[in-house]
């Protein structure tokens, strides 16, 4: 079961009904296509752990004092799984610890974004003292991406090996009062908003009018 879900920000709210009716700044524009090709990844893998047992949290935030987010949290057998879920598509390789595409771009946070979570959850169970183990994986949920020279790295799951994780978690698990408190817990302490999101309004007169498709999103069709 999900006890806590993910929620768009106010943010991406705004973002996501004025694209298409007037031409985002290049900061929004790259904003959104970030949040929207994620929130798909994350999507997935919600819709594999929804047909799993245990725990499940979807998108929560933690200060340990550091503010850490956190994509999915399973709590399963007195231990809290993290998953951190990559939409990258295309082929790419590590370098450095880094992964690079074959265009070049270096994603320079992957690998010490998870470590950095990792120590985070860690010391947030110390602090209230609950002695749970904690694992923490990549998962790289698009069939499009090949990293070039295979899977070394333990912490890294590729889509052929997502399916292992959710026959990991049995449907038919009981958590006890343990763990469901552990979850009433991290739901206590998300913090939702993200103090850094600062809304550009754009002029309302300038939007293109009209009803929006809610399959396509394109804007312009007319109700016979």
């Amino acid at each position: 079961m999900f006890i806590e879900s993910h929620e768009r920000s106010n943010y991406y709210c705004y973002l996501q009904s004025v694209e298409g009716r007037q031409m985002l700044d290049e900061v929004d524009q790259l904003n959104y296509r970030n949040y929207i090709k994620g929130f798909e990844g994350e999507k997935k893998f919600e819709t594999m752990l929804s047909k799993c047992g245990g725990i499940k949290l979807w998108d929560v935030a933690l200060r340990t004092p550091a503010l850490s987010q956190y994509d999915f949290l399973v709590i399963y057998n007195h231990t809290l799984f993290h998953f951190e879920v990559k939409n990258f598509s295309g082929q790419y390789r590590i370098l450095n610890n880094q992964f690079v595409s074959d265009s070049d771009y270096v994603h320079h946070d992957v690998l010490s974004q998870l470590n950095r979570a990792h120590y985070n959850l860690t010391k947030f169970l110390v602090k209230h003292g609950i002695d749970f183990k904690v694992v923490s994986k990549i998962i790289f949920i698009n069939d499009g991406f090949t990293l070039i020279g295979g899977v070394e790295h333990q912490d890294i799951v590729t889509s052929s090996s997502v399916e292992k994780i959710g026959h990991y978690f049995d449907d038919a698990y009981i958590p006890d009062i343990t763990e469901k408190k552990l979850g009433d817990l991290l739901v206590s302490k998300h913090e939702g908003k993200n103090i850094f999101e600062r809304i550009y309004y754009y002029d309302f007169s300038k939007m293109k009018k009209g009803m929006r498709c809610p399959d396509c999103r394109k804007i312009g069709i007319e109700d016979h």
